[in-house]
């Protein structure tokens, strides 16, 4: 089974947030030989351009922090008030993230950003109504999943619900869309427990010849 997955799935495991155990679960199964985990190249790419953004509004949030706290400590009640210490939580996030990515290439199966795929990405921006990152995500998978034979079980992971209203033409082209790594990662086990049941069931046969 392939498994395409966007730049959440980067996203949950450096900063282990809600699904976390889902993906974390998907991406053994990918070391492990499982499953077939395929990232488009951008999805590596975005969550660093993400965090970059939050590290930005933490600044300005550290700023007018430190304006309140400067005020509060005025009152006795409040003299030894500290705040958090913001720097320190993006600094954490993004060693996490250069973690995650380095041990998602190793695992993962990354799907170049293509001349080709950014061409039809502009293209599906105006026909799918996509901003531009989810077009070249979208690009990215369909042209990977197109490349290989319809009966090869595939699914696309999408958290957000991004691709919901391009569900048919995924199915289309044998692409399963999943709108939870936690669905996702239930789907993906069943495949993997049906598949073995039907190779014991094929290896029974073989014994009894």
């Amino acid at each position: 089974m392939i498994v395409y997955v966007e730049s959440n799935f980067v996203l949950e495991l450096a900063l282990e947030q809600e699904q976390h155990a889902a993906v974390l679960e998907i991406k053994r199964l990918a070391a492990r030989q499982k499953v077939t985990l395929a990232i488009p190249a951008l999805a590596l790419v975005e969550p660093f351009w993400t965090l970059i953004k939050n590290e930005n509004a933490l600044e300005v949030l550290t700023q007018q922090l430190d304006w309140w706290v400067h005020q509060l400590k005025r009152s006795r009640e409040h003299k030894h008030l500290r705040r958090p210490e913001l720097a320190e939580i993006a600094r954490s996030q993004r060693e996490r993230l250069d973690g995650v990515v380095a041990g998602l290439v190793k695992v993962a199966r990354t799907i170049p950003l293509t001349s080709d795929i950014l061409a039809q990405a502009l293209i599906y921006q105006q026909s799918h109504a996509l901003e531009v990152f989810d077009a070249i995500m979208y690009a990215s998978v369909v042209a990977n999943a197109c490349s290989y034979e319809r009966a090869i079980p595939k699914c696309f992971l999408d958290r957000d619900g991004d691709f919901l209203a391009h569900k048919a033409e995924l199915e289309r082209i044998g692409c399963r869309l999943i709108g939870s790594f936690e669905d996702g990662a239930k789907y993906i086990r069943h495949a993997i427990s049906r598949q073995q049941n039907c190779a014991a069931v094929r290896g029974e046969d073989v014994r009894t010849r």
